[in-house]
């Protein structure tokens, strides 16, 4: 192979992907791993339009379930704050109704 100065395409000298998911070795997933396929979406602003563009990677299993219960444990602890905000907010506005009343 060639550097890239001399403008000669470097190519791998294997490239196994059919029948097995891509990996990289700082990823700790190996081509025995069991993987759960995981589609993301980036939406992507364009003059004309929103488009969403789909990216599918190889999880562990384990991995992806553990994230998932995190997840669902953060969404819990927002709608909480979400909840607590809403009643101090309610609150505040009573408040400062009632100090202007009494002003009057």
């Amino acid at each position: 192979m060639g550097s890239l100065a001399e403008g000669v395409p470097q190519i791998p000298m294997s490239f196994q992907t059919q029948g097995t998911h891509a990996t990289l070795p700082d990823t700790g997933i190996g081509p025995d791993d069991d993987v759960v396929s995981v589609v993301s979406r980036h939406e992507i602003d364009d003059t004309h339009a929103h488009r969403a563009k789909s990216v599918a990677a190889g999880v562990p299993v384990e991995a992806h379930e553990k994230l998932v219960l995190e997840v669902k444990g953060l969404q819990e602890a927002l709608d909480k704050s979400q909840c607590m905000l809403e009643s101090m907010q309610s609150r505040l506005q009573e408040m400062e109704q009632a100090q202007t009343r009494s002003e009057a």
